[in-house]
């Protein structure tokens, strides 16, 4: 990823422990990861439904 913007988010602490979950595991390499895999996720998804629509 050539840039990035940092943000900051406020998340229940059970979100916030799925996260951290998957980084000591080694499921994903940072929290970073897995909420641009999840981002991506949903963006999928709203697409396909958008598309659908049509």
């Amino acid at each position: 990823m050539a840039t990035a913007e940092k943000i900051s988010i406020a998340l229940p602490p059970e979100m916030a422990a799925i996260i951290r979950g998957a980084v000591a595991t080694g499921e994903c390499a940072s929290s970073s990861e897995v909420i641009r895999d999840a981002l991506r996720e949903w963006t999928n998804k709203r697409s396909a439904r958008h598309h659908a629509a049509w």
